[in-house]
């Protein structure tokens, strides 16, 4: 291994050598009277010096030149020739300095390489080959074996290193302040060989949800090692809300990931912001960053938008965009629904309608409409589902999870666990009941208000909440096939994703991103009526992952590890030179980049989380539905046909 790559690896290098290097440039231009041959002599000299290390009998010669040189000039003024003799001095100053720095390094670099097995090192060595790569036009991919260490005990330790200037003031030169890595001294974090038979690809965090999670048999089919980083500019962090969730704040801080206060350089931001600070955001992303939101969020996220893009495609596909509720918006439909208004009838339960507002939260407005008089002037009219399947005589729906890891190519996972949310009153038609929305309404906060004010209440015995797992323990203990109910879910949530896709590739486009910056999770209210059909409610793009009741806990925690572990987080520096912890690939195209990427996705640990788009068989299905897919889905669609694992 040369010098050069040694220092690359202690994480110091060239960086204050090359800064020494000008400093010396910089006062040699500051001497205007000295001959132009002799500057050239020494010029030649130092660079020799530098490249070939020569060694100390070398330098003591280029010294004794330096002086020969000097007593040559005594015609010069004594101000000259006392400038010439400092020169020469402050050099040989310098020469040894980097003789004994040159040394240090070996030493650091033969002890670092001591702790690293030899195979791990092989593969993973950051080198300045890998750096003359991103000037070669004809870059090329960069396939290497994965190394088996599950359950190795070996600990990597990266030891951290420092700028040292030649008065002996140590900088940490690059790095922002943060204060908040203050708090720890070392991360121990699991990270994630890539397939053996996939490509090539750094290694990526890998989450545990708790202590149960720890001895699950399933994490020893991975390839998996555990590290130890005392490096502060590789540690990970994140960034989130004041406020940020417990699921969130939780699984962070078990696996001793840092909150961080700044958006640059960090991890993962986990935060919905306004558009005039998001675009800026995603303009300044790098590489290995991860964003949870798209550009195009509130196609989906805003109920006008989402029923828009909803008739859009049932233009196209009538028969097959069928799982929403007709609606009217506001202001647009105006006479037309007052055209309805004049038949409305309170006591025909078949014409009721229930008002939303265009972009609220926690059932904030929602409510059944009792009185013509009272339409909105801008808002939603729905047609309410009023034969809703029944659980002890209460209404419900279901919270699905749905997590899209990006447009171009489109990737869609369902998570196998979620929310089941319950109307806190008995359900009827009774015309007197209409405006009882704890009758009606199954938003948790809504159900939850009227649980506070019946604290105490023996007689209550029901609960506002289940997981999705209850429900399929209480179907299959009532004989009632799930599976099916599933599976019509799977093809709303592909089928409400694609409503969108032709608004996501010009969105994508004006900005300068990966195919696995962003990422997202929807959550998706579906209703089943009495015959177990399921509809589309709404679609959240901020779902609460606040965690209220112990199901919530269960739920949650464990759906944002498993997204974690999917969207694949890489340590890398957070200075400005971002360099990730493991060598990384360098792609001839943004094709290259997608699919490779997507086939490493594929292979990581998904959890709960089950891809539903694209697969083998699904491809034919729904491309239909994509106009114009682009080469980035065609061509892995074509890669998956071919490749061994779905």
């Amino acid at each position: 291994m040369s010098d050069k790559e040694k220092s690359e690896e202690s994480g110091e290098s060239e960086e204050s050598e090359e800064q020494d290097d000008s400093e010396s440039e910089k006062k040699e231009d500051d001497n205007p009277k000295e001959n132009n041959n002799k500057a050239e002599e020494k010029k030649d000299d130092n660079k020799n010096t530098k490249e070939n290390n020569v060694s100390q009998s070398s330098k003591s010669k280029k010294e004794n030149k330096v002086s020969e040189n000097s007593k040559k000039d005594n015609n010069k003024s004594k101000s000259s020739k006392s400038k010439q003799e400092s020169k020469a001095s402050e050099q040989s100053k310098t020469d040894n300095n980097k003789s004994k720095s040159s040394k240090s390094k070996k030493e650091n670099s033969v002890s670092e390489n001591s702790k690293i097995s030899k195979k791990e090192n092989d593969r993973y060595k950051n080198t300045k080959d890998n750096e003359n790569e991103t000037n070669n036009k004809n870059k090329t991919k960069t396939k290497t074996k994965s190394v088996n260490l599950t359950n190795t005990s070996n600990t990597n330790n990266i030891n951290n290193t420092q700028t040292k200037h030649e008065f002996g003031e140590v900088q940490e030169e690059l790095i922002p302040p943060r204060p908040e890595l203050d708090e720890i001294e070392t991360q121990n974090i699991k990270l994630l060989y890539p397939s053996e038979e996939g490509p090539a690809h750094p290694r990526t965090i890998y989450l545990l949800n708790d202590p149960e999670i720890n001895s699950n048999k399933k994490s020893q089919l991975y390839n998996l090692t555990q590290i130890e980083i005392d490096q502060k500019r590789y540690m990970i962090t994140y960034k989130a809300y004041r406020n940020a969730p417990q699921s969130l704040t939780g699984v962070m801080k078990y696996n001793q990931i840092v909150k961080s206060k700044l958006y640059t350089n960090t991890n993962l931001i986990w935060k919905l912001l306004d558009k005039d600070k998001m675009f800026p955001l995603l303009r300044k992303l790098n590489k290995y960053q991860r964003y949870n939101h798209f550009p195009i969020c509130w196609q989906l996220g805003r109920k006008d938008n989402l029923y828009l893009n909803y008739l859009k495609m049932q233009k196209k596909f009538k028969n097959e965009y069928n799982f929403m509720p007709d609606k009217f918006l506001l202001p647009q439909d105006r006479d037309i629904v007052q055209e309805k208004m004049k038949e409305y009838n309170l006591f025909n339960i078949k014409d009721i309608y229930i008002v939303k507002p265009i972009a609220n939260t926690h059932g904030k407005g929602v409510r059944i409409l009792t009185d013509t008089t009272t339409v909105p002037t801008k808002g939603i009219l729905e047609k309410y589902i009023y034969n809703p399947h029944l659980i002890n005589r209460r209404k419900y729906d279901m919270r699905i999870y749905i997590l899209v890891t990006g447009f171009r190519p489109l990737k869609i996972y369902i998570y196998d666990n979620g929310i089941v949310r319950f109307c806190s009153e008995k359900y009827t038609t009774d015309a007197e009941k209409l405006n009882n929305n704890y009758v009606h309404i199954t938003n948790y906060s809504v159900s939850r208000a009227m649980d506070i004010l019946r604290k105490g209440d023996q007689e209550i015995d029901y609960e506002i909440k289940w997981s999705l797992q209850a429900l399929k323990g209480y179907f299959l203990e009532k004989k009632i096939k799930f599976d099916p109910i599933w599976e019509r879910i799977k093809d709303i949530a592909i089928k409400t994703i694609l409503s969108v896709f032709e608004l996501s590739t010009p969105a994508l486009k004006a900005f300068k991103l990966t195919s696995c910056n962003l990422f997202e999770l929807y959550g998706l209210d579906i209703l089943l009526d009495n015959s177990f059909t399921p509809w589309l409610l709404e679609c959240n793009i901020n779902p609460s992952l606040n965690c209220d009741m112990d199901v919530d806990v269960k739920v949650k925690s464990k759906l944002i590890t498993d997204i974690i572990n999917i969207i694949g987080l890489v340590p890398f520096t957070h200075d400005k030179r971002e360099k990730p912890l493991d060598k990384d690939n360098y792609y001839m195209s943004s094709i290259e980049e997608a699919i490779t990427e997507s086939l490493c996705e594929f292979e990581r640990p998904t959890g709960g989380f089950e891809r539903i788009f694209p697969l083998k068989e699904n491809i034919e299905k729904y491309k239909k539905f994509i106009d114009k897919p682009g080469e980035q889905n065609l061509n892995l669609w074509e890669e998956m046909l071919k490749y061994k694992h779905d």
